[in-house]
């Protein structure tokens, strides 16, 4: 019984720890942080700006900007594509599902796939996720293809915007959006919703 407390003591002390030492690497990132003039130049190299067509059931294809939302049925798949940059080198390309089954295929071949079809207890949609695409510099000009598929009307036909680099600097860019989404520091009640697994929503 004392065993059982010391341990629940421990668990506690460990969480505070914890809280306090997330919470002094945000003060330390505001004060010591990039300056905004760094954090344009990383928003213009992480987020992908190349051009985006979706193409449709009919076989048209329309020209779309992102993030966006389209007319699409719940239930069918929206897919676009892109053509990546003759200079590409990045090692990543992500996208945020909003309650969305995500498929990337580059040049027709599936690289990466997202769905919790196979392991959901409730529900007809996949959680909502930043989705990774891991690229080469071997995929320099080649067409990239994304699938997006939600039995939600609220949600089918979303585009979000699109990151490219590696996933340490995505994950950075999204950080910095959601410190400045906040327009302050956030308290330790509302800290573990920062991390990566719980940015999950639609």
């Amino acid at each position: 019984m004392r065993t059982q407390k010391y341990n629940l003591q421990g668990i506690k002390v460990f969480f505070y720890i914890l809280m306090i030492a997330i919470l002094g690497w945000f003060v330390f990132m505001q004060l010591f942080g990039a300056n905004e003039q760094n954090h344009d130049v990383q928003s213009h190299s992480v987020v992908y700006t190349q051009s985006f067509y979706w193409e449709k059931e009919d076989g048209s294809k329309q020209k779309i900007n992102l993030p966006g939302k389209y007319e699409v049925k719940p239930g069918h798949t929206m897919i676009i594509s892109t053509t990546l940059p003759e200079d590409y080198n990045e090692t990543s390309i992500a996208i945020r599902s909003s309650l969305q089954d995500v498929k990337f295929y580059v040049d027709n071949t599936l690289r990466t796939e997202y769905s919790t079809k196979d392991t959901r207890l409730a529900g007809k949609n996949s959680a909502s996720r930043y989705v990774f695409c891991p690229t080469t510099y071997k995929d320099a000009g080649k067409t990239l293809r994304i699938e997006l598929t939600t039995y939600t009307s609220n949600y089918s036909g979303v585009v979000n915007e699109i990151y490219y680099g590696s996933e340490a600097d995505i994950w950075q860019y999204i950080y910095i959006m959601i410190m400045e989404c906040t327009h302050s520091l956030p308290s330790l009640y509302y800290l573990p919703a920062l991390h990566p697994f719980y940015l999950v929503q639609p």
